[in-house]
């Protein structure tokens, strides 16, 4: 460890802030954690330690400057990242040519939702490059980006960094997500009240099984092994074997249960429409099916997979975008205003 610390002793300042700004200029550019991985030959949990904001004295030489290398930074260390001229260009021409476009139709903001992920990391990332997001855009994601897919882990990552970029985002919590989230809690990892013992309707669904329990059954151990986790019962004591990081947690109690705009009202499951919002049940947000009409509303949600072909479903005052991703189906989106679609590949 002190030999490590050799290298970096003389620069002790600039390492400090050495973690974010290649995180930065990384973000500029638009690439991918699993990107820069590939190219650079190194893991992510490297590349986590390289863009740690507070430094990190074990990381390798070798790895920073392939790193750099892939983000075109390498030529001078002395200014690692730190004006990132190239970054910077990149980032005002595609603004200057988004000014300049011929094409006035490319000007309109867009309201954009997408469907459930559940962990299809490369549906998102194939789904994402396809709508090309611009600046003005506005993105709801509609909640369950973990479980039954190959790479929660990933999911997250991915929409912490796309939340840097596009900080109007709004993200949705699923049912996935709560159980999640409730598991934590009764593992005793953070402090909060579970589901059941503020919605009287989950109650009556969980009162034969655990939190952490139900978790694990709906495809929650795919996600635990994302994160080199399980959870270990004792009796009616759950712990949690591992740990998350703290800003996938942080990331995943700051959804919210439903997001207005307009005449739009996006939820991951449904409504009670004969409730104000705010006096909603959180299981009808959460769980509930099928989804209804509510008044004076357009509704978008996710939760129930489509049966039309793995396309969204578009019927009267209601619009569903959970086309199965997570059984093989794609991942959708769609531009409320326009009504134009996107979907990744299947598989």
């Amino acid at each position: 460890m002190k030999i490590k610390r050799v290298l970096f002793d003389p620069h002790e300042r600039e390492v400090n802030a050495l973690g974010k700004r290649i995180k930065e200029a990384r973000l500029r550019r638009r690439f991918s954690m699993k990107r820069v991985c590939e190219n650079a030959g190194i893991s992510r949990p490297t590349l986590s330690k390289i863009e740690n904001p507070n430094g990190d004295a074990s990381v390798c030489f070798g790895h920073l400057v392939e790193v750099l290398r892939v983000l075109g930074l390498a030529s001078d260390l002395s200014l690692i990242a730190k004006e990132d001229k190239l970054g910077r260009s990149i980032q005002d021409n595609a603004l200057h040519q988004a000014k300049r476009a011929p094409r006035k139709k490319n000007k309109h903001v867009r309201l954009i939702a997408i469907g459930d992920i559940h962990g299809h990391r490369e549906k998102l990332d194939n789904l994402l490059h396809q709508i090309q997001p611009r600046e003005e855009d506005r993105f709801v994601f509609l909640g369950d980006y973990i479980d039954r897919g190959p790479d929660s882990r990933g999911v997250i990552e991915d929409l912490i960094d796309f939340r840097l970029l596009y900080p109007k985002t709004i993200f949705l919590r699923g049912n996935h997500e709560q159980l999640l989230i409730d598991t934590l809690i009764s593992c005793r990892v953070i402090e909060g009240t579970p589901l059941h013992k503020i919605s009287p309707e989950w109650r009556k669904d969980v009162k034969y099984e655990t939190d952490a329990m139900l978790f694990v059954k709906n495809g929650g151990d795919k996600t635990l092994k994302n994160y080199d986790a399980e959870v270990v019962r004792d009796g009616f004591k759950h712990t949690l074997i591992g740990t998350l990081p703290q800003s996938h947690i942080d990331f995943l109690t700051d959804t919210k249960l439903y997001y207005e705009y307009g005449d739009f009202l996006f939820v991951h499951a449904n409504t009670d429409p004969l409730n104000p919002l705010e006096e909603n049940d959180p299981f009808a947000f959460l769980w509930d099916r099928p989804t209804q009409y509510r008044e004076g509303k357009t509704l978008i949600a996710g939760h129930t997979p489509t049966e039309e072909g793995y396309t969204p479903d578009i019927s009267s005052g209601v619009i569903r975008l959970d086309t199965g991703a997570a059984y093989g189906g794609p991942l959708s989106a769609m531009d409320i205003f326009s009504g134009q679609m996107w979907r990744s590949q299947k598989g």
